[in-house]
Order: structure tokens, then C-alpha cells, then sequence
């Protein structure tokens, strides 16, 4: 039997189902072990969904700019929703109190508060840093604070290579949190139960049975679409993908609407996310109710650790297949798509550098549960 501690699973980036959790068991001289899990290598399972991104109990070290900039972030954004919530509602008092100096005007008070609405804002928060320069943790953490407050909807999944190919697993994702979607096998009805309860409350049956045709193979609200273990086939170059588009974002507006949470989204490795979920996030930007947090690594950081990786160990083959590799994962991503949305004006980018050596003994003491690294070894 192989083994791990939650930290282990945890840096291992494998999907839940590899794993099962062990009975408890007390071990002598060991106290409060926490959660062990066995390997079970479970190939045949396919999860329609993503990975959520793990949590750490350890204290978060030398990151404050980081996690600051997200806190003020989030700050002004619920601020600035507030603020728009508040004039919409003063308005409309002042258009419904009949006062002779602003009668007939509550279509313009309400085009006013619209307008407040429909001023782009900065939304988009993109940390970008090289392979292990400390992207994932940092997100963990902001999804440890943003999944303690209280007023926030939150969503947060990491991504792997293997998920590049695919489609709409982070539009998936997205929306099965938002709309308590069961994805447990055999759930497919449960599924479309749910979302035509919800579309019920907006559109006439037609509309709703119009969306549901439109949103079936991407949510896997069919048996036979479960039982076939295929993933969905909807693309960013299907001609229909716009209108699939519309249709995603009228679902979502119609979840806030309802929810009237500010909703904080976060996506580690968003680089393997497919086009049409690049696209959906794209329909995020500038809202005042939604702050989208990802981590990302650039095409030129991959091959820069790859070939500084592989000149470590000499080795002329590992070099060349490292560039094969990254000339293919070129090919794959929707490189078009992300230069899309790093040019959105509504986009807040922020570098995350190496910590320091000094820092990194911290964070070693803290994978290996213990106290200090003895001054031989760190030299």
C-alpha cells in the first residue's frame, strides 16, 4: 500500500479519486496525524470537473504585497457595488415620492444607475510567475480568505496539462458551484432538474427547453452523454459558440440576480484552461460583482525553467525533447484567446517572484513538519 499525509496529496496535483482515505488508527509516539490517504492509481475514473485548489494550515510567509493587493481588490470592488446599489435605490425613492421637480423621471433614474453599473472596472487580477515560484500556494491562501468572508460566493480550482484538451471544463466548473450541480456518476438527471428549476423562475418552458438543448453536452445533463465517459465537443470555432456564449452569460446573470453576492473566482494554472473557457471569463470582465483571481505561467517561463532544468543535467536529448514539448503545448493552447485577455484594460497584472533562499528553508521546515533545518544541511 502506498501512502501520504494530507500535505503530500496535497503537492501531489492529482484528482481526488486517485486516493482514499485511510481508517484512523493510533500510532505509538504519533499524536494528531491528521488525514492519510492510500494511492489507489484509479485510471478509469474521468471527473467532469476540476480539481479544487488544496488548503495549507501553515501560516502563508513572505507574501503580504500579494495577498494585500487582492484584499484591496476585492475592497473596492464590493465598495464600488455597494455604492451602485445605494444611488440605484436613492433614485428610485426620489422618482417614486412624486416630487413635482423630478416627475416622469424613473426611467431616467434607472438609466443612471445603469450607467454607474456599466462602468468597467478593474476585475481581472492575474498573478504571473515562473513554474514553482509560489502561484499555486498564494492562490490557496486567497482561497482560504476569500472563503471566510462571509458576504462572498467563491469558486476556486487549480488546472493540469492534461485538462489543455478538455473543452469548457472550466465553464463546467464555474457553473456547478454556482448552481449546486451533483456530478457524483449517475447524476445527470439531478443535473437537469436543477438548472430547469432555476432557468423556470426567468424564461417560459420553450426559452427553458431552448437553453437546456443549447447547454446539454457542455454540462453533461444526459445519461448517455455520462455513461459514453466523453468529454464535450463545444469549441470557440463551432459556428454556434457565440450563441452558446450568450446563453452562458444569461444563465450567470440570472444566478447573481438571485444570489446578490459579490462572487470572487479563482483559477491556479490557467494557462491549460481550453478557448471557450478562456471566452466565458472574458464575458466576467469589468463587472462590479465578480473579481476573477488566476494564476498563470507565460510560454516563454515554461521553456526558460525547462531549459535551465534540463542544462542542469547535461543532457543534449532532454533538451531537444524539452523544446519538442513546448513547441507542442504551443499548438495546443489557445494562445489567440490569452492574448485577448491580457490586453483587457479591466486586467490587473502583478509579478510573482522566487522567495528568497532565506524564506525557502521557512517554507521546507513547514512541508516536513519541523521546527528548523540544522545549519549543515542548509549549507
Amino acid at each position: 500500500m502506498v501512502s501520504c499525509d494530507n500535505e503530500t496529496y496535497s503537492h501531489s496535483r492529482l484528482r481526488q479519486h486517485h486516493f482514499r482515505d485511510v481508517p484512523v488508527k493510533e500510532l505509538k509516539g504519533l499524536t494528531d496525524v491528521g488525514v492519510i490517504r492510500e494511492y489507489t492509481e484509479d485510471s478509469t475514473h474521468i471527473s467532469f470537473l476540476a480539481t479544487p485548489l488544496s488548503r495549507s494550515k501553515k501560516p502563508m510567509v513572505a507574501r503580504e504585497k500579494e495577498i494585500e493587493l487582492y484584499n484591496e481588490t476585492v475592497h473596492s470592488l464590493i465598495t464600488a457595488k455597494h455604492n451602485v446599489e445605494k444611488t440605484a435605490s436613492s433614485l428610485k425613492e426620489i422618482a417614486e415620492s412624486g416630487s413635482q421637480a423630478i416627475e416622469g423621471t424613473t426611467s431616467t433614474t434607472s438609466n443612471i444607475a445603469t450607467d454607474l453599473d456599466s462602468v468597467p472596472k478593474k476585475n481581472l487580477l492575474l498573478y504571473e510567475g515562473a513554474p514553482d515560484s509560489g502561484t499555486t500556494r498564494l492562490l490557496s491562501e486567497i482561497a482560504t480568505i476569500a472563503g471566510k468572508t462571509k458576504e462572498l460566493m467563491t469558486t476556486d480550482f487549480t488546472m493540469t496539462s492534461n485538462d489543455l484538451y478538455r473543452s469548457c471544463l472550466g465553464i463546467r466548473t464555474i457553473l456547478a458551484s454556482l448552481l449546486k450541480l451533483p456530478y457524483e456518476d449517475g447524476k445527470a438527471k439531478e443535473r437537469l432538474k436543477v438548472l430547469r428549476s432555476l432557468l423556470l423562475l426567468e424564461y417560459d418552458k420553450e426559452e427553458v427547453n431552448g437553453i437546456i438543448k443549447c447547454l446539454e453536452d457542455m454540462l453533461i445533463l444526459a445519461n448517455h452523454i455520462e455513461e459514453s465517459r466523453a468529454e464535450p465537443l463545444t469549441s470557440v470555432d463551432d459556428e454556434d459558440s457565440e450563441v452558446v456564449l450568450q446563453v452562458l452569460e444569461s444563465v450567470f446573470n440570472l444566478v447573481m440576480e438571485q444570489q446578490k453576492k459579490f462572487y470572487v473566482l479563482i483559477i491556479d494554472e490557467a494557462e491549460h484552461l481550453d478557448g471557450m473557457s478562456w471566452k466565458f471569463i472574458q464575458l466576467l470582465s469589468g463587472r462590479s460583482d465578480v473579481l476573477v483571481v488566476m494564476s498563470y505561467k507565460s510560454l516563454a517561463d515554461l521553456l526558460a525553467t525547462a531549459m535551465v532544468q534540463a542544462t542542469v543535467i547535461s543532457h543534449t536529448s532532454t533538451v531537444s525533447s524539452t523544446i519538442l514539448a513546448m513547441m507542442n503545448y504551443e499548438k495546443s493552447t489557445p494562445v489567440h484567446y490569452i492574448d485577448e485577455f491580457l490586453e483587457l484594460p479591466t486586467l490587473h497584472r502583478c509579478r510573482v517572484e522566487s522567495l528568497p533562499p532565506d524564506v525557502l528553508a521557512i517554507v521546507a521546515c513547514q512541508m516536513i513538519n519541523v521546527s528548523a533545518i540544522p545549519v549543515e544541511l542548509e549549507q
